[in-house]
């Protein structure tokens, strides 16, 4: 199929760095990696909101949008589907909404 989740269940969104451009907007360095294949991409990123949670925790909210080419992941253009139907596209639109939280403690999830 078009992802192969079956042979690739997870998807990495991992950013490597962010410029700031104007205002509330930033532009964000990324590795995404799709099917085993790890590719840098960019993503426009506004800033959407600032608060504090019921337990008094700061956080930030952010949306981010990329493009991505389905051929730079393997992924062919043409898929047809088991029932007959079918897509074309290789320009694939991303959106991720964020909300990120200051932490004190370092986590290590690789181990």
């Amino acid at each position: 199929m078009f992802f192969d989740t079956v042979k690739y269940p997870t998807a990495v969104f991992k950013s490597v760095w962010l410029v700031k451009e104007e205002n509330e907007t930033y532009l964000l360095f990324n590795n995404l990696t799709l099917k085993g294949i790890i590719k840098l991409i960019e993503s426009e990123v506004e800033f959407t909101a600032f608060g504090k949670d019921r337990e008094g925790n700061n956080k930030a909210g952010f949306s981010a949008t990329g493009k991505i080419n389905s051929e730079d992941f393997g992924i062919a253009h043409y898929i047809q589907l088991p029932d007959g139907h079918g897509f074309l596209g290789t320009k694939l639109k991303l959106h991720v909404d964020a909300q990120l939280m200051k932490i004190t403690t370092f986590v290590n999830l690789n181990s």
